[in-house]
C-alpha cells in the first residue's frame, strides 16, 4: 500500500513511527506499516476514530509515559487501537485491530511476549476495563480522555460519534447511545490512575450527564 500524507488537522508524523519502529526494536524502517495505518484511519466513513484521535491519544501518552511500565509497547497498541473500525460491525474491532498489530509486528521480526503485550492493551479498548497493570490502566484512560474535554470538544465527539452511527434509526440510536453513556457514569470510577482521574474524572461526570439529558429529550449533539 502507498504511503499516504497525514492529514493537515493531525500531529501524526513518519518519523515518530519509525524512531519508535526501531526502539521495539522491528526489522526495516516501517514505512509500509505506517502507510497502512494512515490509509485505515483516513477511511472517509471515520468521523472521531480518525488520524486526529490518535494524534490526540499519542499526546495524552506524551504526558504520561514516564508512569508506563513498557511505554514502547503501550504506544504500539495505541498506533492500532482503532486501525480496524466498522460501526456497522463493531463487536470485532478491537480483536481485527489487534490482529493487525500482531502480523504487522511478526513481520518485523518482534519479540512474541512484546507481541502479546500490545495485542492484550487493544483488546481492553473493546470495554475499557483495565486490569490491575499499571499500562492497561493509562491504555483504557487515554482512550476515554475525549469524555473529560471541555465542552466545545466533548460536543463535536458526540456529533462525530452520530455520524459514525448514521446508519441506525435516530430512536434506535438514541436509546444505545444513551445506554452506552449511562455505563459509563454509573462506574465508581472513569479514570483508573491519579493522573487522568484528577484532570478529567469530574468534567466527564458533567459531560456525560448533559449528553444522556440531550439524548433523553430526542436531542442529539
Amino acid at each position: 500500500m502507498r504511503l499516504n500524507e497525514p492529514s493537515p488537522d493531525s500531529d501524526i508524523q513518519l518519523s515518530r513511527w519509525s524512531h519508535l519502529w526501531k526502539a521495539i526494536p522491528a526489522e526495516g524502517d516501517g514505512h509500509s506499516c505506517f502507510g497502512d495505518l494512515v490509509n485505515a484511519y483516513s477511511q472517509p466513513h471515520r468521523h472521531y476514530h480518525n488520524l486526529r484521535h490518535l494524534s490526540e491519544c499519542l499526546a495524552e501518552l506524551d504526558e504520561v509515559k514516564s508512569l508506563a511500565h513498557d511505554p514502547l509497547a503501550l504506544e504500539v497498541a495505541l498506533w492500532f487501537h482503532d486501525a480496524v473500525y466498522d460501526s456497522q460491525s463493531s463487536s470485532d474491532n478491537e480483536a481485527l485491530s489487534a490482529d493487525l498489530a500482531m502480523d504487522a509486528l511478526s513481520t518485523g521480526g518482534v519479540a512474541s511476549d512484546f507481541i502479546q503485550q500490545v495485542r492484550s492493551l487493544i483488546l481492553l479498548t473493546k470495554k475499557h476495563v483495565p486490569d490491575t497493570t499499571q499500562d492497561a490502566a493509562l491504555m483504557c484512560d487515554i482512550d476515554l480522555a475525549i469524555l473529560g474535554k471541555d465542552e466545545p470538544q466533548f460536543w463535536a465527539y458526540e456529533k462525530a460519534i452520530r455520524q459514525e452511527y448514521v446508519h441506525v434509526p435516530l430512536a434506535d440510536y438514541l436509546v444505545g447511545r444513551s445506554r452506552v453513556l449511562q455505563d459509563f457514569l454509573q462506574r465508581p470510577q472513569l479514570y483508573a490512575t491519579p493522573h487522568f482521574h484528577e484532570r478529567y474524572e469530574a468534567k466527564a461526570r458533567r459531560n456525560l450527564s448533559a449528553s444522556i439529558a440531550c439524548l433523553s429529550a430526542g436531542q442529539i449533539a
